[in-house]
């Protein structure tokens, strides 16, 4: 599956026309690339499994858990492979609730078992996916991407909170992003050209990681590819939403973020 993404960067051929470029390219964090190495992936990954603390498996799952999703890698190459072994969650809605990753290294033929360990804030279905990378920086697929289905239960006890992604809280607090014509965004503007296959919502974590901010989330309402004229240095007609800790409130203002109390509904995973 291949998705077209309108990229962030516009050319200015007249100071009184924008063309906006839009560009093909993979959104890896939807399982698009699962085809890539078909029956001869560099790597094998078996399908995900739900473990508790102490590592034994779990068929039940409730708001506020943790829950490590664990998968068996093996290494079939004739030299030490490194990777990165990434999981995904995605809601109901196909956005992205979580992504995280973290690099090793195996020898040949070695098997590695992985975990990463998820907390879910909200109850529903989510698709849990799980694939082997050479690196978190290129992003170039090793292996097959898994998936498995999960149902995520509201917590028994009451007196325990549930979470809205669409509005701010005591602990975190959603900023508003608009581009304005031809500057691009801060987050394309760090990386060259040929990184285009790198997802945005890991250029955005990137990006902020450098300033010492922890995005949660990074939404955006929908990008309209279109010809624009005579609008050089105004806004766009899409904004991006990033959610941060509310200890990170102050760099986000240094920076020129603008806080929010909540987000349009009809927001999707940044970039995807």
């Amino acid at each position: 599956m291949f998705f077209m993404n309108c990229a962030r960067l516009y050319l200015c051929m007249n100071p009184k026309i924008l063309l906006s470029i839009p560009v093909f390219g993979v959104l890896l964090a939807v399982g698009a690339l699962q085809l890539a190495h078909g029956d001869n992936s560099q790597v094998s990954i078996s399908s995900p499994t739900m473990v508790d603390a102490t590592g034994h498996a779990i068929s039940s799952f409730q708001v506020g858990q943790e829950i490590g999703i664990q998968s068996m890698l093996t290494n079939h190459e004739a030299h030490d492979q490194r990777f990165a072994y990434v999981v995904e969650a995605i809601d109901k809605n196909h956005v992205l609730d979580y992504f995280e990753g973290f690099s090793a290294s195996m020898l040949s033929n070695q098997s590695f078992t992985a975990t990463q360990v998820w907390t879910p804030k909200e109850a529903g279905n989510y698709t849990i996916q799980v694939s082997a990378w050479d690196s978190l920086a290129s992003a170039a697929l090793l292996s097959d991407v898994m998936e498995k289905q999960v149902t995520v239960q509201a917590p028994e006890d009451a007196s325990v909170p549930t979470t809205t992604i669409l509005k701010s809280s005591a602990s975190t607090i959603w900023f508003e992003y608009t581009p304005l014509c031809c500057d691009g965004v801060p987050w394309e503007n760090k990386y060259p050209s040929p990184e285009f296959s790198l997802p945005e919502f890991i250029k955005i974590k990137d990006y902020f990681n450098g300033f010492g901010i922890t995005v949660i989330k990074s939404m955006q309402t929908h990008a309209n590819c279109i010809y624009c004229t005579e609008i050089n240095g105004k806004p766009l007609d899409y904004s991006y939403y990033l959610l941060v800790p509310s200890s990170d409130e102050n760099k986000m203002h240094d920076l020129g973020f603008e806080k929010v109390d909540s987000i349009p509904s009809d927001v999707s995973t940044a970039g995807m």
